[in-house]
């Protein structure tokens, strides 16, 4: 399957018309970087990529454990979470190979309206724009988190409730791996 590049809604609206997709799964980002998303038929995807569309608002009003946030102008009980406006970010479509066959498709989209103001996506926007401004360009990278386990026969044949996984080695330890192995002696 061929990596996908929209320019254009027009561009996205032809592909999915091209493809003849039912479905096409869209996402926003919440206020912990959690994608939230939903499928949407091909038809409204298809308006949804010239008007926008709306998704409830609570996702930029509450916590890591989905319970809303008190205080907040923009939503809560308050204002009953209704939808607020998002835009489709052609740009970032994405090719799903593992979904509908193997012909799906996923697509970002960015609050708009009065949501802009704390939409995450929206917020490191202007974050960029204004380093950008000062001269600087922005870098990220991913941090992966994981323990080494020296795993035996008895580890493997245990069941996992009654396991007990102690890393071998102490967390302030930094261990080269090359190839995804440790050296021997490390673990």
């Amino acid at each position: 399957m061929a990596v996908v590049r929209f320019e254009s809604a027009a561009e996205a609206a032809a592909e999915v018309e091209a493809r003849g997709l039912d479905y096409v799964q869209v996402a926003i980002v919440d206020l912990d970087g959690v994608l939230r998303g939903k499928f949407m038929s091909r038809a409204k995807f298809l308006g949804a990529l010239k008007k926008g569309f709306g998704f409830c608002d609570v996702v930029l009003g509450w916590d890591s454990n989905d319970e809303p946030l008190d205080g907040l102008a923009l939503t809560g009980w308050h204002t009953g979470f209704p939808d607020a406006e998002v835009a489709l970010l052609p740009e970032t479509a994405r090719n799903l190979p593992d979904a509908f066959g193997g012909d799906g498709l996923f697509m970002l989209g960015q609050f708009t309206g009065e949501a802009a103001a704390i939409c995450p996506r929206n917020l490191l926007g202007r974050i960029v724009e204004r380093a950008a401004g000062m001269g600087f360009d922005g870098l990220a990278a991913l941090e992966y988190e994981f323990f080494l386990f020296d795993v035996n026969q008895h580890l493997i044949l245990t069941p996992y409730r009654r396991a007990k996984l102690t890393p071998p080695l102490a967390s302030t330890e930094v261990v080269p791996v090359v190839h995804g192995r440790a050296p021997r002696g490390f673990v």
